[in-house]
């Protein structure tokens, strides 16, 4: 997993695979070191669910992110799909990885990409 991926808040499996939450100081230069064994978590259903995704009619996963764009999550082809109203583009490289959807979805909103309670 590259270091350079990372932001502060993305959540990452540790060396004891367990969820970790990136930190400030974690991303300081003496400790990418103890990243390097970290693995990234895979995006399932229930990740999306999670952050609050809901199934749609053709088996994607949507979040509204805007007043009427949605961000769409293909688990199968492993494709995001951004719209407006009716019209969609693909984002341009797979989304494999949770670490992946949060930077993307913080791009596009300004906004982090939390757990639903």
């Amino acid at each position: 997993m590259d270091s350079k991926e990372l932001r502060i808040g993305n959540l990452i499996n540790d060396n004891s695979l367990y969820t970790q939450v990136i930190s400030d100081h974690l991303i300081n230069d003496e400790y990418y070191d103890g990243l390097k064994g970290c693995l990234p978590i895979p995006l399932t259903e229930e990740w999306l669910i999670k952050f609050g995704f809901e199934k749609d009619d053709v088996e994607d996963y949507c979040k509204l992110i805007g007043e009427d764009t949605f961000l769409a999550v293909d688990l199968i082809g492993l494709e995001c799909h951004i719209g407006v109203s009716v019209e969609w583009g693909r984002v341009p490289s797979l989304i494999e990885h949770v670490h992946q959807l949060q930077n993307l979805y913080f791009a596009l909103t300004g906004e982090e990409l939390t757990i639903k309670q």
